[in-house]
């Protein structure tokens, strides 16, 4: 990638697709710098540029040693035990005095696989929520306190920092930081283009619940004497105007039952709507819950996708996050999906990659690199607001933690919100206000 540089060289005695794989993320899609594997020590012994040895005993020759576990080979297991020590030891060697300046004595790349291959979820012991999904404070990142922090990159950064004191002609190309905005549209109307017998339900509710605020904006917004709360989709474009973002807007396109209560599909209104996004934003599909174990429902929301925006769908989100690795995102591969966006915790901020850009996937059963972008996201709107609770004195700290960690590492930062979450009688006063500043602190 770099042919005017020497190419950092990677001396192991057994090469594996693990290995490639976490050296690629590292540098190609952390930094950009060219690099080459040899199992030949005297050629290791004998190159003048920058180089890694990654073996088990240290040959004591110039260059950067990192201890082996023998984790990256090819099919071997992660033992508990083995895992919960690698973590421990990069806290300890993360918030240590000046780590890039210290030699490693742990296996900094085996702990890399392990988070971005998101191998705690193949292994299926933490327990789960009612949706299969993993709590963030179940993940091994949180309980090593290291949720909060783009460690992959970081450690990524620091490796290169390492070889720039030894070769101080060593000089990688650091990609720039960008924010990007993303949107799930799961309701897009709030009252109005519902089904009648949709419509009268929630009336019904209403009226039962003696809820008279909702009563009465309900029949505001059906004489047209107010906007319906969930059309913030103005408000949207003029902030994504005035911040010069590009937003990508991903449509929920499911049949209506249990969690997929989007309005109809086929909806003139709907299809208006999301014909326009299109138009005007890179978007992508939301696939349903019911579609996640049912192929003949996934496909026909792949076709409403291409029917109603005449394109064919590229990116993806699930809906409620609900990932069954490997099969949801073979499934999504197998159908065109080249970028997915919904690595990330529904309950709390961070990074649960432990990286702050896209990158991608690793089949883990198959042992092998995928075509498959995943585009981690730092933070969503429910995960936020139930963090910040109604103590929003503290909402601007924790964003400013987040956008100063990504922007510290030249990150690609992506959020999640919804254009529902801005209306005042579902709990999100002063949302509209709170997410600009959000922007602000992310831009």
């Amino acid at each position: 990638m770099l042919s005017n540089q020497e190419p950092i060289l990677v001396y192991t005695t057994r090469t594996s697709q693990r290995l490639r794989y976490v050296l690629d993320v590292f540098f190609h899609y952390i930094v950009q710098a060219d690099y080459r594997i040899t199992q030949v020590q005297a050629d290791y012994q004998h190159y003048t540029g920058p180089k890694i040895q990654y073996t088990s005993t240290n040959a004591k020759s110039s260059g950067l040693f990192i201890p082996a576990s023998g984790l990256l080979q090819d099919n071997t297991e992660y033992q508990g035990f083995v895992v919960s020590q690698l973590f421990t030891q990069t806290s300890e060697y993360l918030s240590g005095p000046g780590p890039e300046k210290k030699a490693y004595d742990f296996d900094v790349l085996a702990f890399c696989f392990y988070v971005l291959s998101q191998y705690e979820l193949y292994q299926d012991r933490s327990p789960k929520d009612h949706l299969a999904r993993l709590p963030a404070r179940q993940s091994r990142l949180y309980k090593a306190h290291l949720l909060q922090r783009p460690v992959i990159d970081e450690l990524c950064l620091q490796m290169v920092h390492k070889l720039r004191r030894q070769w101080p002609d060593f000089s990688p190309t650091f990609p720039k930081y960008q924010y990007t905005p993303t949107y799930d549209i799961d309701i897009s109307w709030a009252y109005k283009h519902r089904s009648s017998p949709r419509q009268l339900g929630a009336i019904t509710k209403d009226l039962v619940k003696a809820d008279l605020s909702r009563l009465r904006q309900r029949w505001r917004v059906f004489r047209g004497l107010e906007k319906d709360p969930f059309d913030t989709f103005d408000f949207l474009d003029q902030l994504h105007q005035r911040y010069e973002l590009q937003p990508i807007y991903f449509f929920l396109l499911g049949d209506y039952g249990g969690l997929d209560r989007n309005i109809r599909a086929n909806h003139p209104a709907q299809k208006q709507l999301f014909r326009r996004l299109a138009q005007q934003y890179p978007t992508g599909i939301h696939p349903s819950i019911r579609s996640g174990q049912n192929e003949a429902q996934l496909s026909k929301e792949f076709q409403r996708f291409a029917d109603i925006t005449g394109q064919k769908a590229e990116r993806s989100r699930q809906h409620y996050l609900v990932l069954n690795l490997p099969a949801t995102y073979r499934q999504l591969w197998q159908r065109g999906i080249k970028k997915e966006y919904s690595l990330g915790f529904a309950d709390q901020p961070g990074f649960r990659a432990g990286i702050a850009r896209p990158f991608p996937w690793y089949d883990l059963e198959q042992e092998q690199k995928t075509g498959l972008m995943l585009h981690p996201f730092v933070m969503m709107d429910q995960a936020l607001r139930r963090v910040v609770d109604k103590d929003h004195s503290s909402l601007s700290e924790k964003v400013l933690s987040f956008a100063q960690a990504a922007k510290a590492v030249n990150g690609q930062v992506y959020t999640v919100w919804h254009n529902s979450s801005f209306a005042e009688l579902e709990g999100w006063e002063d949302w509209k206000i709170h997410y600009e500043k959000l922007i602000k602190k992310f831009i």
